[in-house]
């Protein structure tokens, strides 16, 4: 899990989020030889001397590295939903949630620059995303490292087990998880 030192005390990133925030993880797991097959056809399409086929060609090497050492790149969006008693609430929370992504290094899109507000709320509610949709892979998701997506999931909370190191494991926040099966 993504960590933030503050103070004397290490914060998950889901622990810095507005109170009531929902998160919300949609992945598609592809087979890697479809992903190869997908890279290399980008590879391809970035001819030219220009910054865009350059910055693309230069992804594409970058993605390639990483499968070639056994990491997992699927393609999928994480997104967050936020709730307010009112309107300056909910832009309040609106920041809170863009300066807490920020300063984990993820970049987001704010509210007045999305494209189709209402079809990205419907498109990313749990169990929605339709993967058969013309399109849904290309336009709607992005390449993800398996283990940046088990990072951001707040999976263990701030349990700290039963103390008997059986299994030893970290919760969100760092500290050790530990029990015995």
């Amino acid at each position: 899990m993504k960590t933030v030192k503050g103070g004397d005390a290490l914060h998950a990133l889901f622990d810095k989020l507005p109170e009531d925030t929902v998160l919300n993880i949609t992945l598609v797991i592809t087979p890697q030889d479809v992903l190869e097959a997908h890279l290399e056809k980008l590879a391809r399409k970035s001819v030219g001397d220009n910054q865009a086929s350059a910055l693309t060609r230069e992804a594409v090497d970058e993605a390639r590295k990483l499968i070639g050492r056994k990491h997992k790149l699927y393609r999928g969006n994480v997104v967050f939903y936020l709730t307010g008693k009112d309107e300056q609430q909910l832009e309040s929370r609106s920041m809170e949630l863009a300066n807490a992504m920020l300063s984990a290094g993820m970049e987001h899109v704010y509210p007045r620059d999305e494209v189709a507000p209402l079809s990205s709320y419907l498109r990313w509610l749990p169990a929605s995303f339709d993967v058969n949709k013309k399109h849904a892979l290309d336009w709607y998701t992005q390449m993800m490292l398996a283990q940046h997506v088990a990072n951001l999931s707040p999976v263990w909370g701030r349990a700290s087990g039963t103390g008997n190191p059986g299994i030893t494991l970290f919760n969100r926040g760092g500290a050790p998880l530990t029990f015995d099966p």
